[in-house]
């Protein structure tokens, strides 16, 4: 068959195939001519963008970065500030901020049991005289929230003369106290572990002093942290026999998170050595020839990865993109991926074989392993592109920074890399020591004849490589002689196939039992002053969060039907399984007061000046909002409050259950509202939001292996394989101890790029694998595909794997779902893949095409065997490109081997086998290698 025939059958992707492999060829020669000028503009590149990051600005706000940005809850929040001002310098309630109030607050442990006694009595009041006397650059009296002149501070009650006075005689009334104005104050919120017997206190373990600070935003922000981080330092050095204290302030969470982040950060340092040390191990050549050997070329491809961190954070940092915690993962991610893609240039190198020029190895490795990069590459740029639509903030900024930084590590391995290994192709042509690079090394049969020491020859001794064993490393030779021996059996079949059914049962009781949320204990280490804090916030103390419901439609509020609409809400409200019986409502303290007049509506108005003139009621001043004529009131609020809530999933229903009440609401316009809505819109929004960007990364990525692999059934098997190890992650997820949240979900957005790339290699193997049967196509496909998946798994666990030890829960939680989606990947590709295909595989096509460039099953037998014959089958090229033709097998008598071109039949042939091994592979049916080149 003639070239033009053989395009003419050729199907529509091997053209595509084609011209991609032939464009990555013509690059290639291009970067052999040029690889220095190549590295110097590559290095410029980096560089230049790297100078971007010293605009590199953290957001460590972890109420706005893992929270959903333009929610329901922040549109409401800018809503009603805008009705309702901050007044957090003048008059202070806590209940009606709309923002989340700012606080420094300190918990009291007593040590003999009883934190309200008399002798702890003036103990508790040196606390807050550390907390007054506490100075940033300027003094507490000056950053603290007010109301009627005086700095608001939860749990003063306690520390009064008269609630001691009460304490010694045994009578303070639980939960409502009457301060000595007579006004009643809750002070179970106060109190943990409080003993208590016919509503009297009898005692109690722990107490809270709650600071509150300005939280306007015209207050110079820079002053109220100022003076919180001096509040750390003065209670970090406060000593008590009597007393022991937990503390944090309004961004001690983030802080501490940051600075989690910042000490493991250093664990990068010691993965780059790991990584180095594996890329140089990986391919040190088991033959130990000092001129074939590769090893050099780990230093380049792991310096490649590190070069594309620096430019992609250097350039999305100058964009003005914020770098959040989590983004601190991207680097040892993006290490793994740079030493893959440097594996498979390394692997396609090898493809090219021996025989020809390095110039013409060099291009037909790109067009292997160049398309091949670029496809992995692709897969998981456009999973992180679709991870950026995310409303999330944090998986926004992380997918964007690591897909950013996944194109520069592409193109770093593409040029850069590659650069490298051309101008170590041509070290090996003038025959010089891998690491010295001196004059011509001889070979190891010269330096015997020179009856050299063996440590002359181990050092100094070399050739250039003529076949695959001279550059194979130990880690390249042990996947391809073990993986296909583990799956052959039949009894191993069935115990994979029931392996992966138990595996897949519980993988979905872990999907049904997984939790969703994060969990605020675990974003800090157990070391840290906040983890103390929130422990005993959750164990010890009650939290009663305030509901606002606002009106915002005008209304006649002397009307008695539009009073009752108000009080059923505040009943319906009320009345929800997560509310307690207690409400604020002005309306209601209006009409039970002397001021009350609804004759009409302008009196009501009339009336409720005088109200709010009145000190007992001025406190509602700010829940009412009046037209500048005083004519109608524009909007009001009223508020109900929570239990206790524990589970995050709960705080999500009573979100979305007080929203309900809000819009059943047919003749009053109402919001519900509260400030921690925003951090609890992670927890309704999460799960919609993971399955929408694992969908659309599915969708996109899937459509890509389309085009490159257009095989119906081969594709129905790469789905149900990604739906199986995405299942498992998720699963087990739940058996690690880990929850569904803005965190995790960057992780499972990763896994759909990591899938692909396993189960596609696989596929695509056996599909050009030329077996007779499907066992021994699924048995060339794992000889050929095993060993660079098993080594870019090994690659990408070492990228990770000092972050085992991290003490920051990013970094660990980063570590376990990564170590799922990496064993579980090579699972199924070197596992259940090979054995599900040697099953119900798809049939050989029998391509007009003479099979040419696929692995034979006789090539496969005969590298099994120890004769002088022995055939080295193609080593995959992890691509999805231009096939090769199989490589000849070696022959003794290399004087024997045509190597020239010899007319024949009006065209010239070029063979690089014998004469001999030509008709032995004819009597043995093989296909022979016969490369045309024309006339």
């Amino acid at each position: 068959m003639d070239k033009k025939e053989e395009t003419v059958n050729c199907v529509c992707h091997e053209k595509v195939e084609n011209a991609i492999g032939e464009a990555f060829h013509r690059y290639g020669r291009l970067i052999f001519r040029h690889p220095v000028k190549i590295i110097v503009m590559i290095l410029i590149l980096n560089g230049a963008l790297g100078a971007g990051m010293i605009k590199l600005k953290e957001d460590i706000d972890v109420s706005r970065v893992y929270t959903p940005m333009n929610s329901q809850a922040t549109k409401d929040e800018e809503f009603i500030i805008a009705l309702f001002p901050d007044q957090s310098g003048t008059e202070f309630y806590s209940y009606q901020t709309v923002n989340q109030p700012r606080y420094a607050t300190v918990y009291v442990r007593a040590v003999d049991g009883n934190v309200v006694s008399q002798s702890n009595f003036y103990k508790l009041k040196t606390i807050v005289d550390i907390v007054n006397g506490t100075v940033g650059e300027v003094p507490f009296d000056q950053t603290c929230a007010r109301r009627s002149g005086a700095c608001v501070i939860d749990g003063a009650v306690l520390l009064t003369n008269h609630f001691s006075a009460f304490a010694a005689a045994n009578n303070v009334s639980y939960p409502y106290f009457n301060d000595e104005n007579g006004i009643p104050t809750d002070i179970a919120p106060l109190l943990g572990e409080a003993n208590v017997r016919d509503k009297i206190l009898q005692e109690a373990k722990y107490l809270k002093l709650q600071f509150y600070l300005r939280s306007e935003s015209s207050y110079d922000i820079e002053k109220i942290q100022a003076w919180q981080d001096k509040f750390i330092e003065n209670m970090e050095n406060f000593r008590s026999s009597d007393l022991e204290i937990a503390y944090a302030h309004t961004d001690s969470l983030g802080n501490e998170l940051n600075a989690n982040i910042g000490g493991d950060i250093a664990l990068f340092s010691a993965t780059f050595t790991l990584m180095i040390t594996y890329a140089c191990v990986a391919t040190f050549a088991a033959s130990n020839d000092c001129v074939a050997n590769r090893m050099m070329l780990g230093f380049a491809g792991v310096i490649a990865a590190g070069l594309g961190i620096v430019a992609s954070f250097g350039l999305v940092s100058a964009s003005g993109m914020s770098f959040v915690s989590i983004v601190g993962n991207s680097p040892f991610l993006i290490l793994g991926i740079g030493v893959d893609d440097m594996f498979i240039l390394l692997s396609g190198l090898v493809t090219a074989g021996f025989s020809d020029s390095s110039e013409q190895r060099f291009g037909t490795m790109m067009r292997h392993s160049g398309v091949a990069i670029t496809i992995t590459s692709l897969t998981n740029i456009i999973a992180f592109g679709c991870g950026a639509s995310s409303s999330f903030k944090s998986v926004r900024n992380f997918c964007v920074y690591t897909g950013v930084a996944v194109i520069f590590c592409y193109i770093n391995q593409a040029s850069f890399f590659s650069a490298w290994i051309a101008l170590n192709e041509k070290r090996i042509e003038q025959r010089k020591h891998v690491v010295l690079c001196c004059n011509s090394a001889m070979s190891k049969t010269q330096y015997k004849q020179k009856r050299a020491s063996k440590m002359t020859i181990f050092c100094c001794a070399g050739q250039k490589p003529s076949e695959e064993k001279d550059i194979d490393s130990f880690l390249e030779r042990f996947p391809k002689w073990v993986l296909p021996k583990i799956v052959k059996p039949l009894a191993m079949k069935i115990i994979i196939l029931f392996a992966f059914a138990a595996y897949l049962g519980v993988a979905i009781w872990g999907v049904i039992n997984l939790k969703q949320g994060l969990v605020i204990s675990n974003l800090v280490s157990k070391e840290s002053y906040f983890y103390k804090f929130n422990k005993w916030e959750e164990d010890y103390f009650s939290e009663h969060i305030p509901i606002m419901f606002v009106v915002d439609n005008k209304v006649t509020y002397s009307s008695a039907e539009v009073q009752n609409e108000i009080q059923n809400l505040l009943n319906a409200a009320s009345s929800s399984e997560f509310m307690t019986n207690t409400t604020i409502s002005w309306l209601d303290a209006y009409t039970s007061s002397i001021f009350y007049n609804d004759t009409n509506e302008a009196s009501f108005i009339v009336g409720i000046n005088s109200f709010l003139a009145d000190p007992i009621y001025s406190r509602f001043e700010h829940d009412i909002k009046i037209s500048k004529d005083n004519q109608t009131i524009v909007a009001s609020r009223f508020y109900v409050f929570t239990i206790t809530i524990a589970d995050s999933q709960d705080s999500g229903k009573m979100m979305t259950d007080m929203r309900k009440i809000a819009n059943d609401e047919m003749k009053l316009s109402v919001t519900a509202f509260s400030p921690s809505f925003i951090f609890y819109e992670q927890y309704v929004q999460i799960l919609p939001q993971t399955l929408q960007t694992l969908g659309m990364s599915l969708g996109a990525v899937f459509l890509v292996t389309l085009f490159f692999m257009p095989h119906p059934l081969l594709l129905f098997y790469i789905l149900v394989t990604i739906v199986m190890i995405i299942t498992g992650i998720v699963g087990f997820m739940h058996h690690w101890g880990l929850t569904l949240s803005s965190i995790t979900m960057i992780h499972l957005i990763m896994s759909v790029g990591f899938s692909i790339d396993y189960t596609a290699h696989i596929c695509h193997a056996f599909m050009v694998a030329d077996g007779n049967t499907r066992e021994e196509r699924a048995q060339l496909a794992l000889k050929t595909a095993g060993a660079p998946i098993f080594n870019g798994a090994v690659s990408s666990l070492i990228g990770i794997i000092m972050l085992s030890i991290a003490k920051s829960y990013i970094f660990k939680s980063f570590f376990q779902v990564m170590f799922l989606v990496i064993a579980f990947g090579l699972c199924h590709s070197v596992l259940f893949l090979p054995v599900v295909l040697s099953f119900i595989g798809p049939n050989k096509s029998h391509s007009k095409t003479q099979n040419i460039g696929r692995i034979s099953s006789t090539e496969l037998s005969m590298s099994n065997s120890n004769t002088s014959l022995k055939a080295r089958s193609t080593p995959y090229r992890n691509a999805i490109g231009e096939r090769d033709l199989p490589s000849p097998p070696p022959v003794q008598n290399r004087d024997k081997t045509y190597n020239r071109d010899r007319p024949l039949s009006g065209h010239s042939v070029r063979s690089n086998v014998g004469k001999s091994d030509i008709l032995t592979q004819m009597r043995q049916n093989s296909p022979v290698i016969v490369i045309y080149t024309g006339k």
